[in-house]
């Protein structure tokens, strides 16, 4: 079980100086791609999730549709 679960949303903003920063201190990620079509996990199998960001916004609730399922994973 990974540490810590990353949501990354777009291709040209990967966890770089984050992915660095969390194997300085030692622990281990799983990257989930959403713009691959990776799904959005149903559960949090992490002790912590690192939401990036992205072009979208809260209005943007419906499209993509995985953000409402991310907002459903966060609460």
């Amino acid at each position: 079980m990974p540490d810590v679960r990353l949501l990354q949303h777009v291709r040209p903003e990967p966890p770089g100086t984050i992915a660095e920063a969390l194997g300085d201190q030692g622990l281990s990620y799983q990257t989930t791609q959403l713009f691959r079509g990776d799904p959005v996990p149903d559960t949090l199998n992490a002790d912590a999730l690192i939401v990036m960001g992205g072009p979208m916004g809260i209005a943007d609730l419906e499209d993509p549709p995985h953000l409402s399922q991310e907002l459903v994973l966060i609460e």
